[in-house]
């Protein structure tokens, strides 16, 4: 069986990790937050605990208050939307569009207001947002726009990098994420001002302790294991499900990131364009194989962008028949994934009718594996799974 999105990682890889974390090299932070700026093409990054430390930086790093209002999908991580509240700042949710999973301009457009302080532009499963139509709402309303770049680390937008064409933005390494230290974080940003700003709020922050960096070691050894189709079936029903809710403490937040974290994400950004080559061909060809089929919504992406496709995410008739399809793959040995169970607006009580989209899109769509482990009779498995049900 395989899961449902995963980064390969090597017994080299974290063999370095170790030696890393034994040696103490600091020298690796500064070195990855290099790679990363130059990747990316921006003036500045800054190593985070975690993406959500990413996040909880940048809001205070741009001096937001409590009670400021902040604009976000309806439909995206519930652990954002958890910090945020936590934090004090009111939410405004803004439904998306169907066929792309990400925020709708029009949308946008009705429900920005004179207390709206900040927008957050996702780039779900990889696929870049319209930055430009968001970017021209964010100057007529003098917004902030935070990319959360979390899914979709290569993804281009008008021939740039996604993460820094905003204000700033933020990556995750966590462990369903283009790139993987099991953990951690970076903002990017061209503002020296946020960057310096952003500096000075996580020197006050703990570092981790040696137990922390071991336990990440520990981790990495068991997410390797993975790999293994064997091990993954045994196994899987006790992997942590992606949609079970994480409970959120900033003071869980507040570490540095650490040289161990450093090494291996070092090694897994230079590989990070051959896992994005792969995940796009085998998008395309779940794309060419089912393009047209009746009953089966394929994701719709810009002229002018490159989307990585963390995952393929297809919308069908309805619930059950998504619940079906989801069944039948997974006797097949493919985990596929609803990603997101339910919108935010309906963890807040907020009426549904307001994100028709978002609500559509909860109820019948599912995400399909396209990661490097993923193999071309996997592909045919999905393809042929889904022509007979459709």
């Amino acid at each position: 069986m395989i899961p449902p999105v995963i980064v390969p990682i090597t017994i080299d890889e974290i063999f370095n990790a170790f030696k890393t974390s034994i040696t103490n090299n600091q020298t690796k932070i500064t070195e990855f937050e290099q790679n990363i700026s130059k990747y990316i093409g921006c003036k500045n990054c800054i190593l985070t605990y975690s993406g959500r430390t990413a996040l909880y930086v940048l809001l205070k790093a741009y001096g937001l208050k409590k009670n400021d209002e902040i604009i976000m999908p309806a439909y995206m991580c519930e652990t954002v939307s958890q910090l945020l509240v936590d934090m004090g700042f009111r939410l405004n949710f803004v439904d998306i569009e169907k066929d792309t999973y990400n925020i709708s301009i029009n949308d946008l457009n009705e429900k920005v207001n004179k207390n709206s302080r900040a927008i957050i532009a996702v780039h779900m499963f990889g696929n870049p947002c319209d930055m430009k139509g968001i970017i021209e709402i964010a100057n007529d309303h003098n917004l902030i726009v935070i990319e959360d770049a979390a899914q979709a680390m290569g993804a281009e937008y008008n021939g740039r990098k996604v993460g820094a064409i905003g204000d700033s933005g933020f990556f995750s390494f966590g462990r369903g994420k283009p790139i993987t230290a099991m953990e951690g974080g970076a903002i990017v940003t061209n503002d020296d001002r946020i960057a310096e700003k952003s500096r000075e709020i996580i020197s006050s922050f703990e570092k981790q302790k040696i137990k922390e960096r071991i336990s990440i070691i520990f981790k990495l050894l068991g997410y390797s294991s993975l790999r293994n189709r064997v091990i993954y079936r045994l196994i899987h029903k006790y992997v942590r499900n992606e949609n079970i809710r994480k409970d959120i403490n900033i003071s869980n937040l507040r570490f540095k990131f650490s040289h161990t974290q450093a090494s291996i994400g070092m090694i897994q950004l230079s590989k990070l364009d051959e896992f994005n080559r792969v995940r796009v061909e085998n998008a395309r060809f779940l794309r060419g194989h089912l393009k047209g089929t009746e009953g089966i919504n394929l994701p719709i992406v810009l002229s002018n962008t490159k989307p990585i496709y963390l995952r393929f995410p297809i919308r069908v008739d309805t619930e059950s028949k998504r619940d079906k399809l989801m069944s039948k793959l997974k006797k097949l040995g493919i985990e596929s994934s609803v990603v997101y169970p339910v919108t935010l607006p309906y963890i807040y009580s907020m009426n549904p009718d307001k994100y028709a989209n978002a609500e559509e899109v909860v109820r019948k769509m599912l995400a399909l594996p396209t990661h490097p482990l993923v193999r071309k009779e996997d592909l045919e498995k999905m393809v042929d799974t889904i022509l007979q049900l459709a």
